[in-house]
Order: C-alpha cells, then sequence, then structure tokens
C-alpha cells in the first residue's frame, strides 16, 4: 500500500517566530558575565545570524567558544523563552 505524505518545513527564527530579545539577552550576559564592554542593541542586533564564535572573535581577544558558551548557558535558560509569534 503506499501512503501520500505531505511534508511541511519552516524555518522558525525570524519567520514564525521574534527571538531578537532573547539573542540581544543572551548576547548582552556573556560580555557581562566576563567584564567586557557593553554592545547597543542595535550593535548586537547587526551580528543575527553570523556565526557565534566570528562575532566574539571580532570584538574581544578573549576564546569565542568560552563566550559562546556563555551565551547559550542564558539562552538554553532565559532567553529562549524571550519570543513573539509573528
Amino acid at each position: 500500500m503506499k501512503y501520500n505524505k505531505i511534508v511541511l518545513s519552516f524555518d522558525l527564527d525570524f519567520t514564525l517566530i521574534d527571538n531578537k530579545e532573547g539573542i540581544i539577552d543572551s548576547f548582552k550576559y556573556a560580555l557581562k558575565k566576563y567584564n567586557l564592554p557593553e554592545l547597543s542593541a542595535s550593535e548586537i542586533e547587526k551580528t543575527i545570524g553570523m556565526p557565534l564564535n566570528d562575532v566574539f572573535a571580532r570584538i574581544s581577544s578573549m576564546n569565542p567558544s568560552i563566550l559562546t558558551s556563555a551565551f547559550r548557558e542564558y539562552y538554553s535558560s532565559e532567553g529562549i523563552y524571550q519570543v513573539r509569534l509573528f
């Protein structure tokens, strides 16, 4: 027996949900955790979509993996809930 299936796939971030606030707050958390200079929300917003390690490597001499881990630490516990539906 043959079944016809329809599969729909969506890109979640910035297609169905706006998670910009959670991303910005996670970024700020990572910088603050390591006493790095704060960036404005608009500066951080310009980096959304770029690889985190690349962004952190550009703004700090610190190991970018450490900052990325701090970002993910905050995002997985707090930032993930800071979403709005479009």
